[in-house]
């Protein structure tokens, strides 16, 4: 058995033009509200690993020993308290019916619950769940699993600079000319070192505004006959689940 991390990023999105979670200090208390390894476990029965930062753990320009905020109840009850919300809030948690993304919403909502944030979940079919969010943007917070097309932590470029919100897929509504910034010039560099500590500058923009936050990648495994030699998982391939292997001769 192979086992090995996939590369889809799986975040706690949010509405960011919307009343409620435009203000930065309600995203913090949410990030320090949700316990990643209790999602993995009631999601994905433990077959995960914790995501620090919005670019995907295979990607060129993730930096490993980045953290983001821990889990920490009463320091997200102090900064929803900041926020205006003393005795809490009531939000909707849009997704899909897809087992794995009711699984995570109830997950959510019942870590939410802890500082006060009292959630419906509104559970729509596929094609309607994507339509509301990634076409209407019509929604308040969502969990999505999102592939990545290339392994460069360029791939957030697409998702996540403000020319994007109505050419590309920023469905969470981020304009941010710092992070713009960030991204155009991590796009255009050609010092590798250089576009590294662009990126990990990203990720602490990250961690300060909350833009998302990053739950985990999920662990899968390949089976094969012990005689078969240099198999290797093609990362990209398998988030469609579909496998390739080489052999190696």
């Amino acid at each position: 058995l192979y086992p090995y991390e996939g590369t889809a990023v799986t975040c706690v999105r949010f509405n960011n033009k919307d009343e409620i979670f435009s203000n930065k200090k309600v995203r913090q208390a949410i990030a320090h509200a949700i316990d990643k390894d209790a999602i993995i476990l009631g999601v994905e029965d433990g077959y995960g690993a914790t995501l620090e930062t919005p670019m995907t753990k295979a990607a060129f320009g993730w930096p490993a020993d980045f953290k983001n905020r821990e889990y920490d109840l009463e320091k997200a009850k102090e900064l929803l308290k900041e926020a205006g919300y003393p005795d809490g809030l009531k939000a909707v948690i849009t997704t899909s019916d897809l087992e794995d993304y009711r699984k995570r919403a109830e997950v959510l909502q019942d870590q939410l619950k802890a500082i006060g944030v009292i959630t419906e979940i509104e559970s729509l079919e596929w094609g309607a769940y994507i339509d509301a969010v990634l076409t209407q943007r019509d929604y308040q917070i969502t969990s999505l699993n999102m592939t990545v097309p290339y392994l460069d932590a360029d791939h957030i470029y697409e998702m996540y600079h403000s020319t994007m919100v109505t050419k590309g897929r920023n469905f969470v509504l981020v304009e941010n000319p710092e992070l713009d910034d960030l991204l155009d010039r991590a796009r255009v560099s050609i010092d590798q070192e250089e576009r590294k500590e662009l990126y990990r500058e990203i990720c602490e923009l990250w961690k300060e505004e909350v833009i998302t936050i990053p739950l985990y990648v999920s662990e899968s495994a390949e089976a094969a006959h012990k005689d078969l030699k240099g198999i290797t998982p093609n990362r990209l391939i398998t988030e469609y689940n579909l496998s390739y292997f080489y052999w190696d001769e």
